[in-house]
């Protein structure tokens, strides 16, 4: 994939899925990264898009070093051109075309149909699952909530933990960047721990407006000083009748549980003033998992995460060891 080829990708997307993105927000993903050209291979047939397969760059903290990284994104196929063997042909080259430009680990959450793909024919290792956490936050959103019995079930929801401590303030809006720095010393502390490295540039693409999420940062103050930040999102007007309504929680940063309490709540609350029917995260951090339990998320489903390595050099962290993982919601492109 060249630059050049993003409205030959934007219309096998509109082919595969019965309608588009917004142009911005592709612009931003495919186009925009800061940490490198996403490494992408297609199939065409003449000037036609018959298949993608796509990695999202990051960079990977592992251990002590930080490697060029990505994360296995977009597969798709053209309803005219299924089972030909397409996806694992346009792994193959992909991958190959990655580990030249220099890419050494890759990590991803394959839907059913695209798992047995990536672990029985790509060698990607399947190393454990990582937890999709729920809060409800308006029943009436769900389709299997009578009608009648609506009204009732989003008041009972309303009633539900919000967790806010007296002794902590929370504030919306731009973290200063010190601030931001300063909770990811936290983040990068442990030196035995595999997870994506959270510079700042990184940082303030992932939540550019041009996302098109209209992404919010919270932070959390206790006696005059910032101890803990969490950025959420919900799909902007730019979405139309693909705005869900279904908030995301991106990011937890900072040690204090009271003061990462306090945020998420926070978030929860100014999900539903949004119009949001619920908000939801992607994480396997304990500290994060206990906070989200006493604010009501249940842990919905599992989502498989599965790891390949690009290099032969000795890396500075084992991404086969599912342990090592620290993931949450920001590293997934989708959930």
């Amino acid at each position: 994939m060249q630059a050049d080829d993003f409205e030959r990708v934007r219309a096998l997307y509109a082919a595969v899925r019965d309608t588009n993105r917004p142009e911005a927000y592709d612009r931003w993903r495919l186009l925009d990264n800061p940490v490198a050209f996403p490494p992408a291979m297609l199939a065409m047939d003449g000037d036609r898009c018959a298949g993608l397969y796509l990695l999202w760059p990051v960079r990977l903290q592992l251990g002590s070093e930080v490697v060029l990284g990505a994360q296995s994104v977009d597969t798709m196929t053209h309803p005219d051109y299924r089972n030909q063997g397409m996806f694992a042909a346009l792994a193959r080259e992909c991958l190959a075309l990655a580990a030249e430009r220099g890419f050494q680990a890759l990590y991803g959450f394959p839907n059913p149909l695209s798992y047995p793909g990536f672990v029985r024919r790509l060698n990607w290792d399947h190393t454990g699952d990582i937890a999709q956490w729920v809060r409800i936050i308006r029943p009436s959103g769900l389709a299997r909530v009578p009608r009648a019995l609506a009204p009732l079930a989003d008041r009972l929801a309303g009633w539900l933990p919000a967790g806010i401590p007296g002794d902590v303030e929370v504030r919306p809006g731009p973290v200063d960047p010190d601030i931001l720095e300063g909770l990811r010393q936290e983040w990068r502390a442990r030196k035995d721990l595999c997870r994506v490295s959270r510079d700042a540039d990184w940082m303030t693409w992932r939540y550019a407006p041009d996302s098109q999420m209209d992404y919010e940062w919270l932070t959390a103050w206790r006696g005059g000083q910032a101890v803990a930040a969490v950025a959420w999102g919900l799909r902007g007007a730019a979405w139309g009748e693909q705005g869900d309504g279904r908030a995301k929680l991106m990011e937890t940063l900072g040690a204090d549980s009271l003061g990462l309490q306090a945020a998420i709540a926070t978030a929860i609350g100014r999900a539903a003033a949004s119009g949001a029917w619920m908000i939801e995260t992607m994480t396997n951090v304990e500290p994060v998992t206990a906070i989200l339990r006493r604010l009501a998320f249940v842990s919905h489903r599992k989502a498989p995460f599965i790891v390949r390595g690009l290099s032969a050099a000795c890396l500075g962290g084992n991404i086969h060891h599912h342990p090592s993982w620290r993931i949450v919601g920001g590293d997934v492109d989708t959930f």
